[in-house]
């Protein structure tokens, strides 16, 4: 029986991500709930295997001190493991690194490259900040088109100092024609999600009638939510604009200043409820990709055999009467069948998991609407799709985590085909199948 073992020992071995899936988890439960020496200690044990995402999040935490002590040095070595790897969030760190030169020799060249592979991938901040760099002539030639370009990927995706630089190009006429009116329109965008320096800008335009009518109400408005955000130039210009209002005027502001904030406060409650039905949706299609996955999961045992796993004997149908050795096999195929669709189980859901959190919500959809449909394709069809962006990079997402259970080297399954040898061996006890020796079904020694 122990040859059924040492097949399915190699197919486990790269199914075996389980025990992995379950650190990293682990590991996130113990940060969440500021446990950080635990969440360390799980999350380091994967990042010296290769496990990319545990990798940066040891970058993390010893970037700032927690569970450990604060060692920069040690930080940008793991952001490094992990952006070598294509770890987007970890190329953004890496940049970061460089750029302030905590951790590593200030350096704007390396800050601007590590800050492009992750813009490239379509981080919104490594976007704004490459646009920064661009802006200033750091670590690239001075730039201003393609620091407005890069300014605007990331304020399209929402990324508030994005959305203010973007004005700022439009208002000075940087890099792309002097626009007011654009301007005013990116300024209220990061001004509405509360940056106050947006507002403060915002506030600017209105006191001045740039791009807009004249309005000092709005000015005051703007400049007050800002000066409560500590803004020292909000409350400058307050001072300053307070003699050219009414008492009426001045009220009327306020006014609108509580009721943005109070607007804002409601948004932020339906914002909270869009994420919860956004997180329902992605649990859905995390369960369909996990489906998927197991379906290109499979496993072929080979025959039982006499003898012991190094010292395998001949197969049980050359030992065993012909109805014995069928239900020998059929029985060890079963409880084996379980352990693997467990395993597998494991890895499919850590798998699928790890995508669609790394995807967007569009084009996680797309790639379970895709891959739903990938088996039924022509092969044409098929190799083409293989070539697209979105079949690349969930091939990027998918490899590392491959590797990382190729370096977990079946130890779910080493822990746990003891208890199934014996289960085989009870159950056919039952029906009178005995084995003749400690390693043998029908050999005699």
């Amino acid at each position: 029986m122990r040859r059924i073992a040492a097949t399915l020992a190699v197919v486990a071995l790269l199914f075996s991500a389980g025990a992995a899936w379950a650190d990293y988890d682990d590991g996130l439960a113990a940060y969440k709930r500021g446990d950080y020496a635990t969440a360390l200690q799980e999350f380091r044990l994967l990042a010296e295997q290769g496990h990319a995402e545990a990798q940066n999040n040891v970058g993390v935490m010893f970037g700032n001190g927690l569970g450990v002590s604060q060692d920069h040095a040690e930080a940008a070595k793991w952001y490094r493991k992990a952006a070598e790897q294509g770890h987007v969030e970890a190329q953004k760190n890496l940049g970061g690194m460089y750029f302030k030169g905590v951790g590593v020799s200030q350096n704007h060249a390396e800050a601007a490259k590590w800050y492009r592979k992750a813009a490239e991938q379509g981080h919104a901040g490594a976007q704004n900040n490459l646009g920064f760099m661009y802006s200033n002539g750091l670590g690239v030639s001075k730039n201003e088109a393609e620091a407005t370009k890069w300014f605007r990927k990331a304020a399209e995706q929402g990324f508030a100092e994005a959305q203010k630089n973007l004005g700022f190009m439009y208002f000075n006429g940087k890099g792309i024609s002097k626009n007011e009116a654009e301007a005013v329109k990116w300024y209220r965008k990061a001004a509405e999600q509360g940056l106050a320096q947006a507002q403060y800008n915002l506030g600017f335009i209105y006191a001045n009638g740039l791009g807009v009518p004249q309005e000092f109400v709005k000015a005051y408005m703007w400049w007050s939510l800002a000066s409560a955000q500590g803004h020292q130039d909000g409350a400058l210009s307050l001072d300053q604009i307070k003699p050219h209002m009414t008492p009426t005027q001045i009220a009327k502001a306020q006014a609108l200043a509580t009721d943005w904030r109070q607007a804002n406060s409601q948004q932020g409650s339906k914002r909270e409820e869009q994420n919860v039905d956004l997180e329902a949706e992605r649990k859905v299609l995390n369960e369909k990709l996990t489906k998927i996955i197991m379906k290109t999961i499979n496993w072929t045992p080979l025959e039982v055999t006499e003898g012991t796993l190094n010292n395998p004997g001949p197969p049980i149908s050359q030992t065993c009467p012909p109805d014995v050795a069928q239900r020998i096999q059929e029985v060890s195929e079963e409880e084996f069948t379980k352990l693997l669709e467990q395993i597998s189980g494991d890895l499919a859901s850590g798998i699928s998991s790890r995508i669609t959190k790394k995807l967007n919500l569009s084009e996680a959809r797309l790639a379970v609407d895709t891959l739903e449909e990938f088996s039924s394709w022509p092969e044409e069809d098929q190799k083409a799709f293989q070539e697209t962006d979105l079949a690349k990079r969930i091939q990027q997402l998918v490899l590392p985590e491959i590797t990382q259970s190729l370096k977990t080297v079946g130890q779910k399954f080493s822990q746990l085909a003891p208890g199934i040898f014996e289960k085989s061996e009870v159950r056919l006890e039952t029906e009178g199948i005995i084995k003749v020796s400690e390693h043998n079904w029908c050999l005699q020694d």
